[in-house]
Formats: C-alpha cells, sequence, structure tokens
C-alpha cells in the first residue's frame, strides 16, 4: 500500500483556511494595541533603534515585559537544544584604543585614503578626549584563549492568563562564544541562558500582537559596533549615524541625523536607565550613571563630554566614576544586552 500524500478534492476531508474574524474587527483590534504600546512604552527604555541596522525601532525586555503584563500573558520557557563543552578551547581576539599619529602622505599632510582604510576595517577612529578635542585612535589587538563553551536554545510559550490558549511563540539562542562572553565563559553560563529566555521571550510577544510590522527583536542582541541604545519613535523610526570624520569646526561628516551638537539647554541630566556609549567618547554608559541626555538628537553624553557648558552641567548631573571598560578593552557588541549580562541575573530583578 502507498504511503504517498495525495491532493484531496472536496468532501469533509479538506482543509479550507477561513478568516476568523471580520477584517473591522482585526484592523480595531490592531489599532487598539498599536495605541497602547504608544501610551505605555517609553522609547529609549522600552524600545528604540539600533544606529547602522536600518529604520525599524526593535523591541527590548522591558518593553516585552509591560506588555505581556498589559494584554494579561504569561510565558512558558522550554530548553529545546544545549551544548555544554567544559574543555573547549576558545581563540579570542581582544580590542583597545589608544591614541596615534594620523597616517601622513609624503611631504607631509594626513593620508586620507589610509585614514578611511583603516575606519572601514575598524582599526582606526575619531574620538573625543576628555577636553572635547578630536583625536585619531589606532586599535591595538591581542590575541589570547579562554575555556568552556555554553551554548543554549530555548522556546517561549506566550498563553492567555485568563483562558490558558497558547497566542504566540519564540524562540531565542545564545552562546559563550558571543563577543561579550567569550573572555570568561565559565561565568557566563547562567547569563547565556537568560539572554536565550529573554530573547525568546521578545520574538514570542512580537508574534502573539503582531507587532512585527512595528519592531524588530534581533538587532537588539546580534547587531554588533556602533552605540546601541539609542531611543527612536516607533511611529517614525530614524537610526542616527554612527561615529563619523569630525568636520571643519568639530562636527561630524557624512549622512543621517545632523550630529550638530545640542545647545547647552537642550541637553537634560538624568540617570541612565539602560546600557550603551556615550556619543562624545565613544565610551561606555552604564545603567544608572549620570548622564545628559540630548533628546534631539537622541544621544547621551558623559556630564565632562558634552559639547558647550560643560562646568554649569556638571553641577546638575555628577560624574561617575570612570569605569574598567571605558580605559581597557572595548567590547564592539557593547549593547542593552549588557542590562542583564554584566551581574547576577537576581541583582536585575529578572
Amino acid at each position: 500500500m502507498s504511503e504517498d500524500m495525495v491532493p484531496v478534492d472536496g468532501g469533509r476531508g479538506s482543509l479550507v483556511l477561513r478568516p476568523l474574524v471580520a477584517p473591522a474587527a482585526i484592523i480595531a483590534a490592531q489599532k487598539q494595541a498599536l495605541a497602547y504600546v504608544l501610551e505605555v512604552l517609553e522609547e529609549g527604555v522600552d524600545y528604540g533603534v539600533i544606529p547602522g541596522t536600518g529604520d525599524k525601532a526593535s523591541l527590548w525586555q522591558p518593553g516585552a515585559q509591560i506588555l505581556c503584563k498589559g494584554f494579561g500573558l504569561w510565558p512558558d520557557y522550554e530548553v529545546i537544544e544545549k551544548e555544554i563543552d567544559h574543555d573547549h578551547v576558545n581563540a579570542i581576539e581582544l580590542k583597545r584604543w589608544e591614541d596615534a599619529e594620523k597616517p601622513q602622505v609624503r611631504g607631509g599632510g594626513e593620508d586620507r585614503d589610509a585614514i578611511e582604510a583603516l575606519r572601514a576595517q575598524g582599526l582606526g577612529r575619531f574620538h573625543r578626549d576628555d577636553g572635547g578635542q578630536w583625536v585619531w585612535q589606532e586599535a591595538v589587538v591581542e590575541h589570547g584563549t579562554s575555556v568552556g563553551l555554553y551554548r543554549y536554545v530555548i522556546r517561549c510559550t506566550l498563553r492567555s492568563r485568563e483562558t490558558g490558549e497558547i497566542v504566540g511563540q519564540g524562540i531565542g539562542s545564545c552562546s559563550t562564544m558571543e563577543s561579550k562572553y567569550i573572555r570568561r565563559p565559565g561565568d557566563a553560563e547562567n547569563t547565556v541562558v537568560k539572554m536565550s529566555a529573554k530573547r525568546a521571550k521578545i520574538a514570542a510577544t512580537v508574534d502573539a500582537l503582531a507587532l512585527s510590522g512595528r519592531f524588530t527583536q534581533d538587532v537588539e542582541d546580534y547587531a554588533g559596533g556602533g552605540p546601541k541604545a539609542v531611543p527612536a519613535d516607533v511611529r517614525n523610526p530614524r537610526a542616527p549615524s554612527n561615529d563619523q570624520r569630525p568636520a571643519p569646526g568639530g562636527r561630524s561628516s557624512g549622512g543621517g541625523r545632523s550630529s550638530q551638537p545640542a545647545a547647552a539647554g537642550d541637553l537634560r541630566p538624568m540617570a541612565a536607565k539602560f546600557d550603551g556609549k556615550c556619543a562624545g567618547c565613544d565610551s561606555p554608559v552604564h545603567a544608572g550613571d549620570n548622564v545628559l541626555y540630548d533628546k534631539g538628537a537622541k544621544k547621551v553624553y558623559h556630564p565632562g563630554c558634552a559639547p558647550g557648558g560643560e562646568s554649569e552641567r556638571r553641577q546638575e548631573a555628577q560624574p561617575a566614576p570612570a569605569s574598567a571598560a571605558a580605559a581597557g578593552f572595548e567590547d564592539d557588541n557593547f549593547d542593552e544586552d549588557s542590562f542583564a549580562a554584566d551581574s547576577s541575573p537576581s541583582d536585575r530583578g529578572e
């Protein structure tokens, strides 16, 4: 007897997919959901655009948690795949930035082709020093090894609290091979589990509420380089340009949003609610640090790095002590993911 599948024409055995609700009802529900999202989520905290990854905002963990609470959804997690190798040897590269003389052409003058080539390779950059002056820096790459490999793939299933019905699913993965964990894989196993669950929940939330037209979640954790936690209006998201070559007068050149420094009155002192990078010195900003926020340009500055009026603003927002990350090896994938990655998950309330 043949086991080949054959199409069924008509009859009770045929499957025809039909809408369960009228078009007007689904349109109204989506409009209501979007209005709720725009009212309860805070830009730069719950969602934002990742520079260099396009125009669509990414949904972050705090936003996913708020939406699940608001829509009465509870998550159920399942580890569907894992890889644990305590003896795996990882080859790693550590990069730090040092001030250097700009490449010169014979006879004097900067070698613009060499400068742009180094920037394109990620081995050179223009950087604002503590005095607000642009300096040329080149990367020093040191090689090393670490031991241990931990990888998890987790499925998150969202159910309605009222009915128990499954309304959405998402899959998330994380590995200690990612640059922010590869230095100390043995210490990061628990963090990797939580990051996998976090990514799965965000994906499930976008799926359950049909928000993929407004949000993405992949770029939050997987995109590399550049500042990460950049707020943007989900209704008209725009991605600010990344580090650009300083033009005459100290301004950055390049396309995208104008990088002209904000006036002193346009910068608002506040405590950082997420991790990212200072737009002035390009070093990390950690959650809880005192910063100055340029809402118009969607940029965050250390108090000593903001253009103009530093002494007055220092009285309003005292700078936090310089972190080891600011002076040591730079993590090119430093992003909002570090909100839970660099300390015990229990300390973050997860």
